[in-house]
């Protein structure tokens, strides 16, 4: 219900707006999105081996004894 109530302004005006007007131009918009963060690299199931099988290129390294720059984070140890 939230959502159907709070549409966006330029929402309204398209509706509204004239089509019969003079003939616009076409105008193709693209947005690039560089370095999303998914749900496997924000809480790393390191302890899953196919987690590591799957994606050996992406996957995160494992927590250590020592701190390493880029490994995971062992959130319940």
């Amino acid at each position: 219900m939230f959502g159907i109530g709070a549409a966006p302004s330029w929402l309204a005006r398209a509706v509204y707006a004239d089509s019969s007007s003079a003939p616009r131009k076409k105008v193709l918009v693209t947005i690039f999105q560089r370095g999303a963060a998914d749900g496997l690299n924000v809480v790393v199931p390191f302890g899953d081996p196919r987690y590591y099988e799957l994606g050996p290129a992406i996957s995160i390294p494992t927590p250590s004894t020592t701190e390493t720059a880029g490994s995971a984070i062992d959130l319940s140890g």
